[in-house]
């Protein structure tokens, strides 16, 4: 039986009034929305859902999906090479057999650090295209460890500017901005708008990016299938060499589709399976989620 409107509304009480006696360290915003419509939303302290923050790994859900959408539109495919579209790749051992799936899934191989991607005036290119695989040479084959690094976006983001033939991810950005008409004063800009880190690198708003959920949940930016490969288990039988929520006080076996963590308590993983709560939470807070089932 749905509850009656009263019944919600001494609930959305009860949960303020809890929300307001949490002790702290910072501000925030909690928003929700229901697939009928229905919001929620409490702020405390300066925190607002139109206030501007730093993504941290929220941008990572962004990023896919961007790319993503190219696929859609047919300009790329999940089984395309980096050196299709970047020249100085190689054309020789495990990095050549990389696909753009491996690099949303970060399943690529590429494990090692570098730190052209926090550098306010490297070139993006050039970090992505050069430095990235040369810091990997002796890289495993694809799609044998899983390793929650930044470099596997930045490469798939390379490969959607040379795919769509636009200047820079930021052009690349606002042709996903019009078609979508999603995110309309965000940027990516750290640590500069001429080299984003495309896994962190965003600001938005928190009103901005639960729009984006819900096109996501209500599949109005990506075709069905898209949607679907995005929130299954995209890891398999690959190693977990490096995965955040298994050292954290979260300590979950979550497995990664495209993109976006996926929230589920079975073990072992069945590959097969699409699951019911996908999501991208940052290092500095903040915790876009998608809850399918309920």
């Amino acid at each position: 039986m749905l509850p009656c409107q009263e019944d919600l509304t001494i609930l959305k009480n009860e949960i303020r009034t809890d929300l307001s006696n949490i002790s702290t360290d910072a501000d925030f915003t909690l928003s929700i929305k229901a697939d009928d419509g229905k919001t929620f939303v409490y702020s405390k302290g300066n925190s607002t859902p139109t206030k501007s923050y730093k993504s941290a790994s929220t941008s990572k859900m962004v990023t896919s999906a961007v790319i993503l959408n190219l696929v859609k539109k047919g300009i790329l495919s999940l089984d395309d090479n980096p050196q299709k579209y970047i020249t100085t790749w190689s054309t020789t051992g495990n990095l050549s057999t990389i696909k753009l799936r491996d690099l949303l899934s970060f399943t690529s191989s590429l494990s090692e650090s570098t730190t052209c991607i926090n550098r306010i005036n490297a070139d993006f290119e050039e970090c992505a295209g050069i430095e990235i695989p040369n810091n990997n040479p002796n890289a495993p084959l694809r799609a044998t460890e899983f390793f929650y690094e930044p470099n596997h976006l930045q490469v798939a983001g390379l490969m959607a500017v040379k795919a769509s033939g636009l200047d820079d991810w930021s052009a690349v950005f606002d042709s996903f901005k019009a078609d979508t008409n999603l995110f309309t004063n965000i940027t990516y800009n750290l640590p500069s708008s001429t080299n984003p880190r495309l896994a962190g690198g965003m600001h938005w708003t928190a009103v901005e990016y639960l729009t984006f959920l819900e096109t996501l949940y209500k599949e109005e930016i990506l075709t069905p299938e898209l949607i679907n490969q995005m929130r299954t288990d995209q890891i398999g039988s690959a190693q977990v060499v490096n995965s955040p929520v298994l050292k954290s006080s979260i300590n979950q076996d979550w497995h990664y589709g495209f993109g976006v963590w996926i929230e589920s308590e079975s073990n072992p993983f069945d590959s097969t399976k699409v699951t019911g709560g996908i999501s991208s939470p940052g290092a500095y807070g903040a915790y876009p989620f998608i809850d399918y089932t309920h």
